[in-house]
């Protein structure tokens, strides 16, 4: 036995205990360890009279991490659930007690814990002799020292179940326990005690023994049976038959005897073996000519599938050659369709303009002459003629009528005014001027979450350019919430994007103009990033914006030089200087 048999623990039965080499029990107090420092034991001892307060009213049994009632009985934490069910008001279970329990009302009780703990017990080795009378929270403790204790074998792990005595631990482990290692004085194998004799008898190759089949050869080592059986007379062999069917099995001149007295059972063997090779040989016949059938079926369908494969790959080329050709057609509509918008567009922008101002013009006359006219109406009041005509009812009707014209034109004036607005002050110069009025009220509106950002009127680097917008958060975006004015410039999705070199890479500068002296604007200018998504070709309306989160305090925006009447003003300035068909500044 090794120096770390020596010293390895031991168990004790009941709780887990080990027992170290210096003779100290120590216990592994899974089934003793207590939840909490007044927590119960998992294990139910025998007591030695049981305080009846101290049951569980739901389980009946010895309460357990006591809880109180609101009657003064007490029940088991785990048996709280399950003692009010889905009601959360009912009776008091025990007999004598009419009093109404809450659930909402129980509380810990640590003083029942403690008496609980406190109650006393016999030892758990009372049936061994030991007498003594100890108090559950203690129990723990002189079960590692009570001399009467059953202690498991420290190779329970190999497979030894034996439940020892003190006084009978130390014979056992050194010297009577089955799974003790030992040494083979033959081989110096390790083995175990219980397996030694079987080691001998069927293992240990340094053992003497005599040949199996008897032959008489003097006895030799195990480990010398091949070389003896390769030589041996006595060698047991099979029937020259075995092959087909024959079972006999004996020494060399056995066989001969039975080969040469079994000739009738051998030919019927034969004649067996015979049958039944012609009959597989009949069916793998039948499967190889349902196979050659089946390998023909799938060399037509084979066939089948290459003219058709033949014929598509013709279908295919006409296919090929009709999209070119219906291609080349919708190019050439294509470049109709771009000539004839251009030529629209160029028309559109003068005509456009003029019949505009004409149509305001012709509404502002008219909607001024209604005005008079109903001036005129009101201060003549009911005049000799139009009194006799009209009394001061249809007077009043013809009033309201003239009103209802009125508005209906003040609305399409109001039409009319917005495109000619947008018409106006789209700047096809890369240059975009945006005026934000009640600043004040749209800050506020940012900051209640209403409208978090404005967006501006889009403008352009030219007619066929690229379309851009400003964006801007009043209350700040990012870094900049709350604190700054967040400035952004955002690539929309324009007409002639096909015809636009991309990423676009021309210089952006964002500005906050200075109302108060003119020489103190804000700038911030930046290249755009080519590997950025923001300044890719639009495959939505817009792109990502892309800006300075914090391009102006509040404090500093609220300034005078900055913000008058309650209206600010923002610029973009985008360098089109570089771009084609842009003459050079």
């Amino acid at each position: 036995m090794t120096s770390n048999d020596k010293d390895s623990s031991m168990n004790v039965l009941g709780p887990s205990l080990t027992l170290s080499s210096s003779d100290h029990l120590t216990a592994n107090l899974e089934n003793l360890s207590l939840s909490s420092s007044l927590g119960t034991p998992a294990d139910i001892p025998d007591f030695v009279h049981l305080d009846p307060s101290c049951y569980c009213v739901h389980c009946k049994n010895v309460v357990r991490e006591a809880l109180q009632l609101v009657c003064g009985h007490h029940v088991c934490s785990h048996c709280l659930d399950p003692l009010f069910g889905d009601q959360e008001v009912k009776e008091c279970s025990v007999d004598d007690c009419v009093d109404q329990i809450s659930k909402v009302e129980v509380f810990p009780d640590a003083f029942k814990r403690r008496e609980v703990l406190n109650q006393k017990v016999f030892c758990t080795f009372k049936s061994r002799g030991c007498d003594a009378i100890v108090t559950w929270k203690d129990l723990k403790n002189h079960i590692i020292r009570c001399e009467f204790a059953l202690i498991r074998c420290r190779r329970a792990l190999e497979g030894c179940q034996e439940l020892l005595s003190r006084d009978q631990y130390d014979v056992h482990i050194n010297g009577k326990c089955d799974f003790l290692p030992v040494t083979c004085n033959n081989c110096k194998n390790i083995t175990l005690k219980g397996r030694f004799q079987m080691h001998l008898n069927n293992d240990c190759p340094k053992v003497m023994i005599s040949c199996p089949y008897q032959c008489g050869a003097p006895k030799f080592l195990r480990e010398q049976l091949g070389a003896h059986a390769e030589l041996c007379p006595n060698k047991p062999s099979l029937c020259s038959f075995s092959c087909i069917g024959c079972a006999f099995k004996g020494a060399p001149l056995e066989v001969k005897q039975h080969e040469k007295n079994d000739l009738a059972s051998h030919l019927l063997l034969l004649s067996k073996y015979t049958s039944t090779m012609e009959r597989q040989n009949a069916d793998i016949l039948t499967e190889l000519s349902d196979l050659k059938e089946e390998k023909e079926k799938w060399q037509q369908q084979a066939l089948d599938l290459e003219d058709k494969l033949h014929f598509l790959k013709k279908e295919n080329v006409a296919s090929k050659k009709s999209g070119n050709e219906l291609k080349l057609l919708i190019a050439s509509h294509g470049e109709r369709v771009i000539n004839l918008d251009r030529k629209l567009e160029d028309k559109a922008a003068k005509s456009v303009a003029d019949n505009l101002v004409r149509d305001v013009t012709a509404i502002k006359e008219t909607n001024q002459a209604l005005s008079a006219r109903v001036t005129n109406l009101e201060r003549a009041g009911p005049i000799v003629g139009i009194g006799e005509m009209m009394g001061p009812a249809q007077l009043n009707s013809k009033l309201k009528h003239l009103d209802k014209q009125s508005t209906l034109h003040d609305v399409r004036l109001a039409e009319l005014d917005l495109r000619f607005q947008i018409l106006e002050t789209a700047n096809y110069e890369g240059i975009l001027m945006w005026k934000i009025r009640d600043y004040t009220r749209r800050r506020q509106e940012a900051v209640n979450g209403r409208t978090l950002s404005l967006f501006s009127q889009p403008f352009y680097t030219g007619r066929h350019g690229y379309k851009m917008c400003g964006r801007v958060y009043l209350n700040g975006d990012g870094m900049g919430k709350e604190t700054h004015l967040s400035f952004f410039f955002v690539l929309m999705k324009g007409d002639y994007d096909a015809l636009l070199p991309w990423p676009f890479k021309q210089r952006v500068s964002l500005m906050l103009k200075d109302q108060d002296t003119r020489t103190q604007d804000l700038c911030d200018t930046f290249t755009p990033n080519a590997a950025s998504n923001s300044f890719k070709k639009p495959e939505t309306e817009m792109n990502v914006a892309s800006g300075v989160p914090k391009f102006i305090a509040h404090n500093r925006l609220e300034m005078p030089a900055y913000l008058q009447d309650d209206t600010i003003y923002l610029m973009i300035k985008v360098d089109i200087s570089n771009l084609p068909n842009h003459p050079n500044p």
